[in-house]
C-alpha cells in the first residue's frame, strides 16, 4: 500500500508540472505571437501541444484509460510518447511548409531570371533601334 501512496503522490506532483509546463509553453507561443516573432497560422500548430498535454494532465482518468489501452502501468509515463508523438507531427508538419515554401521560392526564382532576361532583351532591342535611328540622322 505504501507505493500505490507514493507513486499517487509523485504522480500528482508530476501532473501538476506537467499542466505548469503546458501553461508556460502556451503563454510563451502567444507571447511570441504578440511580438510578430511566430504567425498565427504557425502559432496554431505550436498551441495543440499544451493545449493536450494540459487536458491529459489535468483529466487523470483520461490518461490512466489510454494508459491502460498503451500497456503503461505508470499513467503519467504515458505524457513521454504523447509529447514525442506530437513534436514528430508538428515537425512533420513544419518540414512540409518548409518544401511547399523551397518549391515556391524557387519558382519565383525561375520567374524573376525569366523577366530580367525578357528585360535585358528589350533593352538590347531599343538600344540597336536607337544606334540604327542616330546612323540615319
Amino acid at each position: 500500500m505504501p507505493d500505490t501512496a507514493h507513486t499517487y503522490m509523485y504522480g500528482n506532483r508530476i501532473l501538476y508540472l506537467a499542466i505548469g509546463a503546458g501553461l508556460l509553453f502556451l503563454l510563451f507561443i502567444i507571447q511570441l505571437v504578440r511580438q510578430r516573432k511566430l504567425s498565427e497560422r504557425f502559432a496554431l500548430a505550436w498551441m495543440i501541444i499544451p493545449v493536450l498535454l494540459i487536458l491529459f494532465s489535468s483529466n487523470r482518468e483520461l490518461l490512466e484509460r489510454l494508459a491502460v489501452l498503451a500497456g503503461i502501468a505508470y499513467a503519467p509515463a504515458l505524457m513521454i510518447p504523447i509529447i514525442f508523438g506530437l513534436f514528430t507531427l508538428v515537425s512533420l508538419y513544419f518540414s512540409i511548409k518548409a518544401c511547399k515554401s523551397e518549391q515556391q521560392l524557387t519558382k519565383l526564382a525561375q520567374e524573376v531570371a525569366l523577366l530580367r532576361q525578357q528585360i535585358w532583351q528589350l533593352s538590347q532591342a531599343k538600344s540597336r533601334e536607337n544606334e540604327s535611328s542616330h546612323s540615319k540622322s
